[in-house]
């Protein structure tokens, strides 16, 4: 008698927590963009283990204060970069942007969240920006989104090709502080573009010299950026966008050398 006078309040506490966790459970986030002034973003090859691998660094310029990064153009297409942001307290000033958590590609005005992880290889003697298909086993291939013009074991600049661009991630409503790369193109347009350039099936860009792992780094806000990471996997989650309040827009500001 006991088991069968619980059982209906049993159930009725389970399916009230059952309820109340699908009450809790928030809405997929409704997401958009702003194109940001490109003069005013540096996209960087930096470099880890001595130099031998590179991984990317967004580095924004939020207020003119100080100088966030200069260039250093060579003597060859190479553009050498030298993160100022190193070298004095940069919040509020600079933002930067180190792995995943700050930075996705977006494509045709929809996010490729983990389908893709942005990395820095080595391809035909030159340091390019490439996405790279998160899936064990591919169905989709990697894509070319920018170059640096050569090798360097430096900090160097990374130009994006053309049709894409650096942007924000508007969430329901909400500026973030999360980075786009993105294109108007869809990724079903590009792959069909890759596929009759090539007149094959895309197959996706040689691996080169990529690390077995994705690096891990120091968390924004921490100094030096200059830092080697560790031989494991990153095992922590994505974390929440940080909301940034929107302000009135800002004229362009001119170039950074």
């Amino acid at each position: 008698m006991r088991l069968q006078n619980f059982f209906p309040y049993g159930l009725a506490i389970v399916t009230a927590i059952v309820a109340a966790g699908v009450k809790a459970t928030p809405v997929t986030a409704q997401m958009t963009e702003q194109t940001l002034d490109q003069n005013g973003v540096a996209l960087i090859a930096s470099p880890y283990q001595n130099g031998k691998l590179h991984q990317l660094l967004i580095v924004e310029q939020l207020k003119r204060t100080r100088a966030c990064w200069s260039e250093q153009p060579t003597n060859t297409p190479v553009t050498l970069i030298n993160p100022l942001l190193s070298q004095f307290d940069f919040s509020g000033i600079c933002g930067r942007a180190t792995d995943s958590n700050g930075f996705s590609v977006r494509m045709g005005g929809q996010d490729l969240n983990w389908r893709y992880a942005l990395q820095v290889v080595e391809k035909d003697r030159e340091l390019v920006l490439i996405a790279r298909s998160a899936y064990p086993k591919k169905t989709a291939p990697d894509f070319l989104i920018g170059r640096v013009g050569g090798t360097t074991p430096d900090f160097a600049k990374i130009v994006l090709e053309p049709g894409w661009r650096v942007a924000r991630r508007i969430a329901n409503g909400k500026l973030t502080g999360h980075f786009y790369l993105t294109t108007d193109r869809t990724l079903e347009q590009l792959v069909a573009a890759m596929e009759a350039s090539s007149g094959t099936a895309a197959t996706g860009l040689p691996s080169g010299n990529v690390p077995s792992t994705p690096p891990t780094v120091m968390p924004p806000g921490s100094v030096p950026i200059t830092t080697t990471p560790s031989d494991q996997p990153r095992t922590t989650p994505p974390g929440p966008d940080i909301v940034l309040p929107i302000s009135p827009a800002v004229p362009p500001a001119p170039p950074i050398r």
